[in-house]
């Protein structure tokens, strides 16, 4: 078992039917054996947020974001200030 700090983790992509995943934190990558839901319903959800079926980030860890303008809405609302 590896200990992660929980606000560096970075759940990884991987087919979200596959039952695992890889998770990124400090510079490493460790599989786990888990599906993302259940990833995440165990990590801060004041931190982490579901961004694609296969996908969920740590926003304190987004350093450049490249966006379009019909999802520019609902990143504000998320973000709750004007970009």
């Amino acid at each position: 078992m590896v200990r992660l700090d929980r606000d560096t983790a970075v759940p990884g992509s991987m087919p979200p039917s596959a039952g695992r995943g890889l998770l990124h934190a400090g510079g490493k990558e460790y599989r786990y054996r888990s599906t993302l839901g259940s990833l995440q319903r165990r990590l801060d959800t004041n931190l982490f947020d579901r961004v694609h079926r296969s996908a969920a980030v740590n926003a304190r860890r987004i350093r450049e974001l490249t966006l379009s303008r019909k999802y520019r809405p609902q990143l504000e609302a998320w973000l709750r200030q004007p970009l």
